[in-house]
């Protein structure tokens, strides 16, 4: 992987310093163009190709990018299916948890609030408990969850990488405890999958979910969502399911529907796949297509010479702001971090907010983010940054210091 070569694959950087893949990241030329081509292949209809060729043509990128998905997370391709966005993941994964009375939820208390409202969502439906892990000075040890963690806890839902800290969780320790003691685990890595390296096929991850606007950097409308093969064997609830949800039929779809035999209540199981969670109507065809090109992108670049890449560049930005004196939230040892680096030099929420924006009329895009009274000027290491996007970020931080 050669990050000026890959620089040339996102057009939106050109002239900037692009520091916000946390928030939202930039598509790449592979995505857009995909998408692209979608939107031509409608213009011009299926003259010449008949229906079911272009139809085909159509829906290829939501087999492309669930191919594409299972590779970059190691699963297989059944235990991975598409999703609109993170939160759409969280809340498909809480209703499959079989809840019942006396039951508990963990979480910790520097989650993104959707990971949150999930679980305040299955409350306020089923009178189950919320329980929070609580951060001492900005970081969660499993250990914090070990202490709110008893029989009854029937799921814990956990941020591979923090939001605001980006404190990378020991996942093998989590998907450890959660073999031993029980419970569903549930993980939002939206701000990992396509940084760091996940790999499913070594954790007992039950769900997993992320958006794939981020770290991904695909257009809107189109995640990942991966469901551990062995979670439907414990009892998962089918709250709600569509025709696309359901055990294929003998011959396939097409000739399901053109068949004097069809109901409308099919007797079709459903599925015990990542499918069953999808849109079970009309897939998102175009943003599939994107989320596809996007993957195969990123799987291009090699899953290990990305997370180095990133891992560097992380701990030198540290390196650099710890040794002008600034509060760095991130850890420094490189298993507990990503590409996430938040940091202050003090002041509060106001100065912080200061340079940032001070950062943004240089054009160097970075956000301020805090929860639980921890936070500071959040910047996101990715694959497309240089060096040189590191020493502009530090010699508008050195003037604005000066200033």
């Amino acid at each position: 992987m050669r990050p000026p070569s890959v620089r040339r694959d996102f057009p939106a950087l050109s002239g900037i310093v692009f520091l916000n893949a946390a928030s939202m990241g930039v598509a790449s030329r592979q995505a857009l163009a995909a998408i692209d081509e979608q939107r031509r292949r409608l213009a011009a209809g299926p003259r010449g190709l008949g229906w079911s060729r272009f139809i085909a043509g159509f829906e290829s990128g939501v087999a492309r990018a669930r191919r594409e998905a299972a590779r970059l997370l190691r699963a297989a391709e059944d235990e991975v299916g598409l999703i609109s966005d993170t939160t759409s993941g969280l809340h498909q994964a809480i209703d499959a948890v079989p809840l019942r009375d006396g039951d508990n939820l963990v979480l910790g208390d520097l989650e993104y609030p959707q990971v949150a409202l999930a679980a305040e969502n299955a409350r306020r439906e089923h009178g189950v408990e919320v329980r929070f892990a609580r951060h001492r000075g900005g970081r969660v040890s499993i250990d914090d969850y070990r202490a709110v963690i008893d029989r009854r806890t029937r799921a814990v839902l956990v941020s591979s990488v923090g939001w605001v800290t980006g404190e990378r969780i020991d996942l093998a320790a989590f998907s450890d405890l959660a073999e031993r003691s029980g419970f569903f685990l549930v993980v939002d890595a939206v701000q990992q999958l396509g940084g760091v390296a996940i790999d499913c096929s070594r954790l007992r991850v039950d769900f997993l979910t992320a958006g794939g606007y981020k770290w991904l950097n695909a257009p809107f409308g189109c995640g990942v969502f991966y469901v551990r093969r062995g979670a439907h064997d414990l009892g998962l609830r089918v709250r709600r399911v569509g025709l696309l949800g359901l055990q294929e039929p003998e011959g396939g779809w097409g000739g399901f529907y053109d068949s004097p035999e069809m109901r409308p209540l099919p007797p079709l199981g459903p599925v015990r796949s990542a499918r069953r969670f999808e849109a079970q109507g009309t897939p998102n065809r175009l943003g599939a297509a994107g989320l596809a090109a996007a993957l195969r992108h990123r799987n291009a670049q090699g899953r290990r010479a990305v997370e180095r890449h990133i891992l560097d560049l992380a701990g030198e930005l540290i390196d650099e702001l710890a040794a002008r004196g600034a509060t760095v939230w991130t850890p420094r040892p490189e298993r507990r971090r990503a590409g996430i680096v938040t940091f202050t030099f003090g002041g509060g929420a106001a100065a912080d907010k200061r340079l940032h924006r001070s950062l943004e009329r240089r054009e160097i895009f970075t956000t301020a983010r805090y929860c639980s009274g921890v936070g500071g000027v959040r910047a996101a290491v990715h694959l497309f940054n240089t060096r040189a996007d590191l020493h502009a970020l530090l010699a508008a931080i050195d003037e604005w210091r000066r200033s």
